[in-house]
Order: C-alpha cells, then sequence, then structure tokens
C-alpha cells in the first residue's frame, strides 16, 4: 500500500509541476463544468420533487396566524418535514386593491408573498420564499414580527420607494408604507396576522406517514384543521427529463472538454511509469493511480465551486427554487460527473500504462 501511495504522489507531483498554466485551465474549465453540471442536475432534481408533489400522499395544514407559537407547535406535532410547497402555488395571495397617495388611481396590486420570522424556518429552511430587494431595504426581523404597516413592492408596481398607499378592504384608514422594491411584493407575517389575513395552506410531505392519533392531536395542538391529501401515480415530469439529459450533455461535454488535457499530463508521466513496471509495478496499478490522481483533480474542483454555491443558491431561487442546493443532489452530481471524467480518460490511460519502453520525457 505505501509503495502505491508514494506512486500517487510521485505521479500526482508530476502533472502538478509540469505546466502550472495546463493545471489552472483543467481547474477552471472543471469548476465552470461542475457549476453548469450542478445547476442543471439541481434543476432536474427539484423539478421531479415539485412535480410529483401532487401524486404523493401529503398533508394540508391551515396556518392560523392568531396562534402565538405556530412553528414550535408543528414542529412538536410532526416529523421532520421532508417536502414543503404552499397551496395553489408558492405563497401567492388573491391581489390587494389599493390606492395611491394622491387617492386618483386605483392599482389592483400582484400577487403578495408572505416574510415569515425566522423562527418559522423550523418547520422547513424554504418557508421563506426567495426575493432580491433592488431599491430600499429589507425587512428586519423585528418589523417582520410586529410592522403591519410596511410593504415591499413589486418593481414594475409603479410605486416608489416611500410611497404610502391605502387599503380600503382593510378598513378606514389603513396606510402601508413601501420601504423597498423587489421582483414581487412582500408583506411582513406581522401583516397577515394584525389584519387576520388569509394565508395560503402549507403542503406538507413528512418523513413518514403520520398517524391518525397524530393529526387529530397535531390539529388540535396548532388550532388549525389538517387533512391528508391520497396521492396517485405520478408522471415523468417533462422539465425532469429535459432537466437531466441537460445535466447528462453537460457532464460528458464538460468531459470531452478536459479529458484530452488529462491524456496529455499522462504523457508526461511515461518515463516514470517505464520505471514503476521495472520495479513491479502492475499497468492496473498505474491505470488506478491515474483514476486515483484525476479524482483528487476532480475532488478540488468541486471544492472550489463551495463558495459558489450560495450565488448559485440565489440564481436557482429566482428560478423558483427557493435558493436550496440540496446535499445530496449536490454529491451525487459529484458522484456523476466524476465517473463522467473517468470513463472518458479510462481508454488513454490503459493504453498509457502499457507503454513498457524506457524513455525520457522526450
Amino acid at each position: 500500500m505505501l509503495k502505491y501511495l508514494t506512486v500517487y504522489k510521485s505521479v500526482l507531483t508530476t502533472w502538478i509541476k509540469h505546466n502550472i498554466r495546463l493545471n489552472v485551465a483543467i481547474l477552471l474549465v472543471s469548476v465552470l463544468s461542475v457549476l453548469a453540471f450542478i445547476t442543471c442536475f439541481t434543476f432536474a432534481a427539484a423539478a421531479q420533487r415539485s412535480a410529483g408533489f401532487d401524486f404523493e400522499d401529503h398533508y394540508e395544514v391551515r396556518i392560523n396566524t392568531q396562534c402565538d407559537d405556530f412553528p414550535e407547535r408543528f414542529a412538536d406535532s410532526f416529523p421532520p418535514v421532508k417536502y414543503l410547497q404552499f397551496s395553489n402555488g408558492g405563497q401567492m395571495q388573491e391581489s390587494i386593491l389599493y390606492l395611491d397617495d394622491d387617492f386618483q388611481n386605483e392599482i389592483r396590486s400582484f400577487p403578495q408573498y408572505a416574510r415569515f420570522p425566522k423562527g418559522w424556518e423550523e418547520i422547513s429552511p424554504t418557508i421563506n420564499g426567495f426575493y432580491r430587494v433592488s431599491e430600499g431595504r429589507d425587512f428586519t426581523e423585528e418589523e417582520v414580527n410586529s410592522a403591519s404597516d410596511l410593504i415591499i413592492a413589486a418593481q414594475n408596481s409603479l410605486l416608489k420607494v416611500g410611497e404610502v398607499i391605502t387599503v380600503p378592504s382593510l378598513g378606514d384608514g389603513v396606510k402601508l408604507t413601501v420601504i423597498g422594491l423587489s421582483d414581487k411584493f412582500v408583506l411582513p407575517y406581522a401583516f397577515y396576522r394584525a389584519y387576520n389575513y388569509p394565508l395560503n395552506k402549507l403542503s406538507v410531505i413528512f418523513d413518514r406517514p403520520l398517524t391518525e392519533e397524530e393529526v387529530s392531536a397535531g390539529s388540535a395542538a396548532m388550532q388549525s384543521p389538517m387533512e391528508l391529501v391520497p396521492g396517485g401515480e405520478a408522471p415523468n415530469s417533462p422539465a425532469y427529463i429535459v432537466s437531466l439529459v441537460a445535466a447528462v450533455v453537460s457532464a460528458v461535454f464538460s468531459a470531452l472538454q478536459i479529458f484530452m488535457l488529462f491524456l496529455h499530463l499522462a504523457s508526461k508521466s511515461e518515463y516514470q511509469f517505464s520505471v514503476f513496471r521495472v520495479t513491479g509495478c502492475k499497468n492496473k496499478a498505474l491505470v488506478f493511480v491515474m483514476l486515483a490522481v484525476t479524482f483528487t483533480y476532480i475532488a478540488f474542483s468541486f471544492i472550489l465551486t463551495i463558495p459558489l454555491i450560495f450565488p448559485l443558491s440565489d440564481i436557482l431561487a429566482m428560478c423558483g427554487m427557493n435558493g436550496m442546493i440540496n446535499a445530496r443532489d449536490y454529491v451525487l452530481s459529484f458522484v456523476i460527473y466524476a465517473a463522467a471524467v473517468m470513463a472518458a480518460v479510462l481508454p488513454g490511460y490503459i493504453r498509457a500504462a502499457n507503454r513498457s519502453l524506457l524513455k525520457g520525457d522526450g
């Protein structure tokens, strides 16, 4: 084992020292390829989960805004959440009619999204939909809990930061102040609580099925009705198929982009391989050593993508994925990507290992 470890270190050192710019090119192409593959693969996985949601047994839970400790009761009453979404698609509510501050124009708002306090993330980290404030500012955590007169308006709503709007349907004199602009209307949870304004139901898949006793006890604890919605046979999602094909094509294309570079590095180790063969190292062992070095490059590329995961999550969230890159999807994408690259380089490595003539780097 020590002998093969020595061979591995020797080959890795030779490849790294051979051409720094070539190594930088390999890592750069690998990082970009990894990000492209992760994006496609994560889209595919998310599309499949979303498409299959209504075809799995799930539970619909009404949000009781007047229940002070709803998240805590939810977490105490039920097993961990496997997947969550809001009924009727996202957190969209019916539009609110409001008047501008001059009371001249009646404008119908865009659908609103609730911004929940941090404590609600005990239910699921994805309960707060993603949005990015382009002008003005975001809510503070205190405002999410207590400010019922603040709003973040949609960019294309014609509203401006600092503008005050009147909402007749909420009662006389109810005014909301625009503190920021985003891609959608966002109202703090305090708004829904103060005006007892309806929120969409949560549709939840738990880690395991609930017993009738758990459903009954949970509904009583949360002071909110809960019902089981039986699933059906889930068809394959077109978005899932397209995204998965794109992920596979991305992996294959990425492998084609860098496998010639790896084969070039392997050719620079022919003298070492000849020496190792003379000392009793088998061809198969040399192939495995080269694959191990290649795997090291790929693993290092994935490590380099870690700081980029959060901005990538934001981009995916803007596309409706709530900013979540599932850890399982990430690891699985690494395995598939690594397998694609190794399969591409394997024939060339076998040929390199079979060269037995003792010669220089030439």
